[in-house]
Order: structure tokens, then C-alpha cells, then sequence
């Protein structure tokens, strides 16, 4: 009885994890025949109507790769893609709650920095009100995550969290300031 059973759950955990893999795989597909579209879309200046619903379509099926695979590497990329794809639509709050998403569940993946560096800008200049809270808890950790970046770059992130109370605006003036008072 014991052998049934184990042979049974062997049997079942084979034929759903091949299931899953295949659901995996469709989800691909059907995330490489809507990126295909939406470019044959802008090549074509087709109108913005049919662009945003392909769009919406390819958000649709990244956001179920994602669920439905979490712990397949590409569940990351996927998210960087409905970072990026909303970014494009102007909706910063979604964009916003995607690279949030990435950044807490996939700390290896490759282009983190440039999603911190989004969410920095994204909270210096499209979320109002400014949140000066976000953008230090990312100033920080770009900074922690990126010892070995340029030094310029490195600077410029010290100067910005230094200096982060101030607005964008502010924060030119001093600049301009600081570079005439040494010149």
C-alpha cells in the first residue's frame, strides 16, 4: 500500500511539473507573439487604440507568467517588462509597484541598479507628492549595491542623498552655485 502511494505521488508531482513547464512555455510564446505585434505596430504607425490594446494584452500575460511561475528565472524579467511597458503608458504608479516587486523577490537580477535608479527618478519627478522617504531608501541602497560603479556616478547618487530635501529645482541652483563659486 505504502509503494501505491508513494508511486502515486511521484506520479502525480512528475505529470505537474511537467504541466506547469508547459504553461510556462505557452506563456513564453504568447509574450514573444505580442512583443512581435506591438513592434509590427509602431513600425507600422498603426493607430494608438490598437497599440495601447496589444500593450494591455502583453501586460496581461507577463503579469501570468509571473504568477504562474514565480521561480523560473524569466518570472523576473517579465516584471522588468511590465516595469518598462507602464513606464511607456505614463503609469507610474503601476511601473512604480512592479520594479518594487522585483527588486524585494529577485535581489540577483542583472539590471537591478538601473530599476533603482527608475524608482529614484520616478519618485524625484513623477510621484506628487514627492516622497523624499522612497527616494532616500533608494539613494541608499543603489549606493550599498554599487560599490564598484563608476566614481563619478557614485558622487552623484552621495550628492543627491546629501542633498535630497531639495528639489530637482533647488538642487541645479546649488549646483550652478557651487560650480561658479569654484570657478
Amino acid at each position: 500500500m505504502k509503494l501505491l502511494c508513494t508511486c502515486v505521488g511521484l506520479l502525480f508531482l512528475f505529470v505537474n511539473c511537467n504541466n506547469d513547464s508547459a504553461i510556462c512555455e505557452d506563456l513564453k510564446d504568447q509574450i514573444a507573439k505580442y512583443e512581435h505585434r506591438i513592434h509590427r505596430s509602431s513600425e507600422a504607425n498603426q493607430g494608438l487604440d490598437s497599440l495601447l490594446m496589444q500593450k494591455s494584452k502583453l501586460a496581461n500575460v507577463l503579469q501570468r507568467y509571473y504568477t504562474s511561475c514565480p521561480n523560473d528565472p524569466y518570472a523576473a524579467t517579465c516584471l522588468s517588462k511590465l516595469h518598462m511597458l507602464y513606464s511607456g503608458m505614463n503609469d507610474t504608479r503601476k511601473a512604480v509597484a512592479y520594479a518594487d516587486t522585483l527588486i524585494e523577490k529577485y535581489p540577483e537580477f542583472p539590471d537591478r541598479s538601473q530599476v533603482i535608479e527608475s524608482q529614484i527618478v520616478s519618485y524625484e519627478l513623477e510621484i506628487r507628492p514627492r516622497n523624499v522617504e522612497m527616494i532616500k531608501t533608494y539613494l541608499k541602497l543603489w549606493l550599498k549595491e554599487n560599490k564598484a560603479a563608476d566614481k563619478e556616478k557614485i558622487q552623484e547618487m552621495k550628492y543627491h542623498l546629501e542633498h535630497v530635501n531639495l528639489s530637482l529645482e533647488d538642487r541645479i541652483k546649488l549646483n550652478l552655485k557651487e560650480l561658479s563659486d569654484c570657478c
